[in-house]
């Protein structure tokens, strides 16, 4: 995951804000919103506070522009609509924030996440890093480097659940989840070879590719 800090000056209008060039929050969303989602893959920029002042879900953007104000929603994971727009681009009016100078970032992270389903053939793992593969080496180089590896599969249940992974190859192997409902199947060539398939006791919350 790639932090973007972003820097702000004080607005002497707004004495408790801070002000950031509409440029430099536009650069980073624009970035984003050029990487295609896939079947499986997700690109996504959210907003977080290191300010002890200022909780996350708090952070307030208001985009100041010579026609009036254009308030951005933050929401508490983060994650907001901001307007990637030429107009705004070249005006680049200030964008106000109550977050203090140097606390504010943008991070960028990228998921590779299938359906949940409780019996799915191997094979899915694969097609799940080919497509990321795919689409992040079409990508400038600061993408590319930001990503991350992806290793095997990571299959979540809510913490505390007494799940189970089996993949039914010609030597069974079964996994279990840990305290946080996490269990993770590991990549095998063998595995890819075979393509067994893989039974969980439940149907989970979330399949994805597991993060080295």
């Amino acid at each position: 995951m790639l932090a973007v800090v972003l820097c702000a000056v004080a607005s002497a209008a707004f004495a408790a804000e801070r002000a950031i060039p509409y440029e430099d929050l536009h650069g980073v969303f624009v970035r984003i919103a050029g990487i295609p989602d896939g079947t499986y893959f997700r690109m996504a920029a959210r907003f977080a506070s290191n300010d002890p002042a200022v909780a996350t879900p708090d952070i307030r953007l208001v985009i100041r522009t010579r026609g009036g104000d254009i308030p951005v929603p933050v929401a508490a994971d983060g994650a907001a609509q901001f307007p990637v727009r030429d107009e705004l681009l070249e005006e680049n009016p200030p964008v106000l924030t109550n977050v203090a100078e140097g606390k504010l970032q943008v991070r960028i992270s990228a998921s590779v996440e299938a359906p949940p389903a409780q019996r799915f053939r191997y094979e899915l793992m694969t097609a799940m890093q080919d497509e990321a593969k795919g689409i992040l080496g079409k990508q400038g180089f600061m993408v590319r480097t930001m990503a991350p590896d992806f290793e095997g599969l990571l299959v979540s249940f809510p913490p505390g659940t007494t799940a189970t992974a089996t993949v039914e190859a010609a030597r069974p192997e079964t996994f279990k989840a840990d305290a946080e409902g996490r269990i993770r199947i590991p990549e095998r060539r063998a595995w890819r070879k075979e393509n067994p398939y893989v039974q969980l006791s439940g149907v989970p919350e979330r399949i994805e590719l597991d993060r080295d």
